[in-house]
């Protein structure tokens, strides 16, 4: 990339990562995204499983499901293609910011 004077980050180096997990037992729905560079994945705090534990915590998910996004976040960074729609989900659904969204948000993704 070029050089503003900001991150040093390489834009062309993220991966954008689609977190969509629906648990219909437990009737919880996830879905977010975000971007994580590759390259940090090896370093204290950027690892896959600090970032999916975050997730976890911020987003107030049971512990268990940390292993079941550390899963998708490196099946992703492989290639891994997520669908980016998970349509008529009957469930608690949690937004980025913890809280429910309703249907309507959902289906104008």
């Amino acid at each position: 990339g070029t050089d503003d004077g900001g991150d040093d980050i390489d834009k062309s180096d993220l991966v954008k990562i689609n977190i969509r997990i629906r648990d219909d037992k437990r009737k919880i729905l996830v879905l977010d995204e975000f971007h994580v560079d590759p390259s940090f994945c090896n370093l204290p705090g950027g690892d896959i499983v600090s970032v999916a534990q975050s997730l976890v915590k911020d987003l107030n998910l049971p512990e268990d499901m940390t292993t079941t996004i550390v899963t998708t976040i490196l099946e992703q960074i492989r290639g891994l293609q997520v669908p980016v729609n998970l349509h008529d989900a009957k469930v608690n659904i949690v937004g980025a910011n913890g809280g429910e969204v309703t249907k309507t948000e959902l289906s104008r993704e």
